[in-house]
């Protein structure tokens, strides 16, 4: 996962769990409205929590399919191509950026002896 989905992943998490704590806070208080629509949003965090992890699920398969040589899974062709073309520095070679999910390189990378590094 690029750092902008780890960052997105956790900010949904963060506001899920405080949406959450202050809905039962608002229970509490019998504020009913107010539980109702802090809980909805909750819910509406939850699913963007499971669209960052489902991206990611999907990057780790794309990823192995392509080092064992497997069809790629579904849509994910499409995916892999502009993952790399927007997230990978173009003279990458190190096995680290596929293995940490794009969140280092190794010391000998080529894309860290370079400006390119996004």
């Amino acid at each position: 996962m690029t750092p902008a989905r780890v960052t997105m992943f956790t900010l949904y998490a963060v506001a899920c769990c405080a949406a959450a704590y202050t809905g039962a806070a608002a229970v509490e208080q019998d504020q009913a409205l107010n539980a109702v629509v802090l809980f909805g949003a909750a819910a509406v965090m939850l699913v963007a929590i499971r669209r960052e992890a489902a991206h990611a699920v999907l990057l780790v398969r794309t990823v192995t399919a392509i080092r064992h040589g497997l069809p790629l899974p579904g849509r994910a062709d499409d995916i892999a191509r502009i993952e790399k073309a927007t997230a990978l520095p173009s003279r990458c070679v190190c096995e680290a950026w596929w293995t940490t999910l794009g969140t280092r390189h190794d010391r000998r990378c080529p894309a860290l002896l370079t400006k390119e590094l996004r």
